[in-house]
C-alpha cells in the first residue's frame, strides 16, 4: 500500500512530514518538478533515438548496440519519472504525527 508508513528500502526512505521539517506543499512542488523536468528528458531521449539510417555503415551490431542502450536509458528515466510520482502520492497521504 502506497500509504504505508513503513515504505523504506535499504536504499531510500520516503520522507515523513513533522512539525520541523518541509511542508507538504513545498516537498510536493519539489518532487513534481523533478517529476516535470524527467518527463523533458524522456521526450528529449526519444528525439534522439537510434535510427537504422544513421548506421548503415557503421560496423555490424553498432546500431543494436546503441538500440540497447537507449533502452537502458529510457527505462532509467521512466523508474525515476514512476518513484517521483509514487514518491509525491505517499506524501499527500500523510497526516502530520
Amino acid at each position: 500500500m502506497i500509504f504505508d508508513r513503513d515504505r523504506t528500502s535499504k536504499q531510500f526512505s520516503y520522507p515523513y512530514l513533522n512539525n520541523n521539517g518541509a511542508t507538504r506543499e513545498s516537498l510536493l512542488r519539489d518532487r513534481m518538478a523533478a517529476k516535470k523536468a524527467v518527463g523533458i528528458a524522456i521526450e528529449e531521449l526519444r528525439k534522439c533515438w537510434p535510427h537504422g539510417r544513421d548506421y548503415q555503415t557503421a560496423p555490424h551490431g553498432a546500431f543494436d548496440a546503441a538500440h540497447n542502450k537507449y533502452t537502458e536509458y529510457l527505462t532509467a528515466l521512466n523508474k525515476i519519472h514512476e518513484e517521483l510520482r509514487e514518491e509525491a502520492i505517499f506524501l499527500f497521504g500523510q497526516t502530520l504525527p
